[in-house]
């Protein structure tokens, strides 16, 4: 089955475009207030901050641009275009985004450095609460996390092409996506979900 690259990405271009606003910004800040800003740790996460940003921006451009360039192949499968997609290294920005969310998380510890207000200052305050939206994006994650974790039936396991189990419900063996219920049963993550619209309960123990 072919598969055409065709996707616009015009959500990923919106982030780019306001991440460089924001960016150009920050240099703007840190030029104009440049004669006063006092050099200390502070300054030197500050400008830590800065690299990281312009680091994650750079990244985000570069697989943008690899993906343009190849708009409209046709892979001959979905199988190729997950390779060709991972050989990009799509998921490098998560950790771009990781150390940029910890140098703007610790910028809040040095909060009580700023004396002055002028751009330099306002700059590192959206920066702080950039920092503070990001922890409660977490947190909420988190909990949203445990308390689906806590109340799912069951959990996932990646497809083993060597398992020889058999389901119990559709008694057949293949490398389809199992699950493992609480009470340690295993299934066929489809067949379960059939199960389950007609009984709750485990069909081998119904635990």
């Amino acid at each position: 089955m072919e598969f055409t690259l065709v996707d616009n990405r015009r959500c990923q271009i919106v982030n780019i475009l306001v991440r460089c606003i924001f960016f150009i910004f920050d240099i703007i800040c840190i030029l104009y207030s440049y004669e006063s800003i006092e050099i200390n740790n502070l300054f030197y996460l500050y400008c830590a901050t800065l690299v990281t940003i312009f680091a994650s921006i750079a990244n985000l451009i570069r697989y943008e641009l690899i993906y343009w360039n190849n708009k409209g192949r046709i892979f001959e499968t979905k199988e190729e275009y997950k390779l060709w997609k991972n050989t990009n290294l799509p998921n490098i920005k998560y950790s771009f985004t990781a150390i940029e969310s910890v140098c703007k998380i610790a910028l809040l510890y040095y909060s009580q450095m700023m004396k002055e207000e002028n751009m330099y200052y306002i700059s590192i305050l959206i920066m702080q609460l950039n920092a503070i939206a990001i922890l409660i994006i977490f947190g909420l994650f988190f909990i949203y996390a445990l308390f689906t974790t806590i109340c799912n039936p069951y959990f996932f396991i990646k497809p083993d092409k060597n398992n020889k189990m058999e389901c119990p419900i559709c008694l057949d063996k293949n490398d389809k996506l199992w699950v493992t219920t609480r009470c340690n049963h295993r299934f066929h993550r489809e067949c379960l979900n059939e199960w389950i619209n007609i009984s709750e309960t485990c069909p081998i123990c119904r635990g």
